[in-house]
């Protein structure tokens, strides 16, 4: 079955299940931007809420930035839906360095490697 078959029948079975995944995720994140204003709420102390034994519960920064982290997944999800998505990899031009040069004599003489005989003076 080919990737376009299979994306036309999971499109259909949503239809008829009536589930848009993007409408969900939208709801999602406006109910997540609530909850975000009720944490700053209790953080500022204009709102308190009572536990069961009647002290005001505290606030807990954890939560409040996980609610943040959650909106972020959300808004990545739903990007692809608007935006096209950029390489995540570049390419990187490829510049040729100066050689490594190591001088192994006085300047001016000359180092032979591995000499014939006729240089050596064996002959």
């Amino acid at each position: 079955m080919s990737k376009s078959l299979a994306r036309a029948r999971s499109i259909s079975q949503l239809r008829k299940l009536g589930f848009d995944p993007m409408e969900k995720l939208v709801k999602v994140y406006a109910e997540l931007e609530k909850e975000v204003d009720r944490q700053h709420q209790i953080r500022d102390g204009s709102l308190v809420e009572l536990t069961g034994t009647g002290r005001p519960r505290a606030y807990r920064a954890e939560v409040h930035h996980a609610l943040y982290d959650k909106m972020i997944n959300i808004g990545n999800n739903l990007m692809r839906y608007g935006y096209a998505r950029i390489p995540e990899t570049s390419v990187l031009e490829e510049t040729s360095g100066n050689p490594l040069v190591i001088n192994l004599t006085k300047k001016g003489d000359v180092y032979t490697i591995n000499p014939s005989d006729s240089e050596n003076g064996d002959n």
